[in-house]
């Protein structure tokens, strides 16, 4: 059996919700039996051990980004949404199940999984809450008819 395709099923099948982390462990104890019950006479290639690790390493590195890349997404919307706060906004939200366009003025903001959700209060008093990214339109707290 060759490592590059007992690491390729491990990973291949533990992707699913395994860290690069736990995948660098898998294939560490896989390395360890691997070398303990390698064949004396055809021995592993130390280049192919090398280049896995550096795979996992570069998938580790990968994931990283990928949660600092959200991380500063959800600080620049949470940036966005309170710079809404006091202004008219229109969009489309959810009532009783079904979807529909409210219009009306943002009051706050929350964050609820990794999406900014606006506080929508409308004529009337109703509230409503509104995804940041189904709004459609955004107007100033002063504008008038007048200006």
């Amino acid at each position: 059996m060759e490592i590059s395709n007992a690491t390729a099923a491990t990973a291949s099948s533990t992707t699913g919700g395994t860290s690069a982390r736990e995948l660098e462990d898998q294939f560490l104890t896989l390395l360890v039996a691997q070398l303990k019950n390698q064949d004396p006479t055809n021995p592993v290639q130390n280049e192919e051990f090398i280049t896995q690790l550096a795979q996992l390493e570069t998938l580790d590195q990968q994931q990283q980004l990928a949660a600092t890349n959200q991380g500063l997404l959800l600080q620049s919307s949470l940036a966005t949404g309170a710079s809404l706060i006091g202004g008219q906004v229109e969009g489309h939200t959810f009532v009783g199940g079904q979807q529909v366009t409210a219009t009306g003025t943002v009051t706050s903001l929350r964050v609820e999984n990794n999406e900014v959700v606006l506080r929508v209060e409308q004529e009337g008093g109703t509230v409503v809450s509104m995804p940041a990214q189904n709004i459609i339109s955004v107007a100033p707290a002063s504008v008038s008819e007048d200006e």
